[in-house]
C-alpha cells in the first residue's frame, strides 16, 4: 500500500527512573526503524492523571511519536510494542493533517465554483414565441 504518516501514543510506567525511560525510549525507536520507520516529530508529555486506573496505577508517563512506515509493516511494530516491558498502553492511528472548519468550507466553496457549468440555451418551441395576446385570442373563441 505504500508508506503513511502514523501517530504513536503510549503510556511508560510512572516508576520508570529516567535511564529506564531513555532506554524504554531506545526500545521504542529501534522497532521502529527495524520496521522501516521514520520518525519526523517526537513530545513529551510528562506525568499525567489516567483516567482509570491501568496495572494499579493512577498516573503515566505519556509520550508521543509521529512517523513514517510502511502500511503492512504496522503490526509487527505493534506487536513489539504490546509486548515491551514498560509500556502500559499504546495507540497506533492514521496522522492526518487537522483543516479548521473555517478552511474546509473555503476549499468546499471553491470546487463548487470550478465544477460549475454554464447552463445551456434550452431550445424554444415555435408556439412560445407566440405573443399573448394572440393566445389569448385562441382561447376565448
Amino acid at each position: 500500500m505504500g508508506t503513511r504518516n502514523y501517530e504513536l501514543l503510549f503510556i511508560a510506567n510512572p516508576e520508570l527512573d529516567s535511564a529506564a525511560f531513555e532506554s524504554l525510549l531506545g526500545k521504542v525507536n529501534g522497532y521502529l526503524q527495524a520496521a522501516g520507520g521514520v520518525v519526523y516529530h517526537t513530545e513529551d508529555w510528562g506525568l499525567r492523571r489516567m483516567a482509570y486506573p491501568i496495572q494499579h496505577y493512577r498516573e503515566g508517563h505519556y509520550y508521543l511519536i509521529r512517523f513514517t512506515m510502511d502500511s503492512l509493516k504496522v503490526k509487527g511494530f505493534e506487536r513489539n510494542l504490546y509486548l515491551a516491558e514498560g509500556v502500559m498502553r499504546e495507540l497506533i492511528t492514521l496522522d492526518v493533517p487537522k483543516v479548521s472548519k473555517k478552511t474546509a468550507r473555503a476549499e468546499r466553496a471553491q470546487e463548487a465554483v470550478a465544477t460549475e457549468q454554464p447552463e445551456a440555451e434550452l431550445p424554444v418551441a415555435e408556439s412560445d414565441n407566440a405573443p399573448v395576446a394572440e393566445a389569448d385570442e385562441a382561447a376565448a373563441a
